[in-house]
């Protein structure tokens, strides 16, 4: 029989809930960043820039958020 002072509850607790809350918007923060440093870095370039890298301007926005995913 268990008693509730033999019982240990794993994981995050109450008190750890304000450092996952900041780690989770610097962790989404610097991904958007990723997201638009990219894309306005991609939408620069011209037309016959993209086609010379195989891309085209429909392409742009999912390449950024791919790269934002590795941020």
């Amino acid at each position: 029989m268990a008693y509730a002072n033999d019982i240990k509850q794993e994981g995050a607790r109450l008190s750890d809930a304000p450092a996952r809350l900041a780690r989770t918007i610097a962790q989404r923060w610097r991904a958007h960043r990723a997201y638009r440093t990219t894309l306005n870095e991609l939408r620069s370039l011209s037309d016959r820039e993209l086609n010379d890298l195989g891309l085209n301007q429909s392409m742009l926005r999912s390449i950024a958020r791919e790269a934002s995913r590795d941020a």
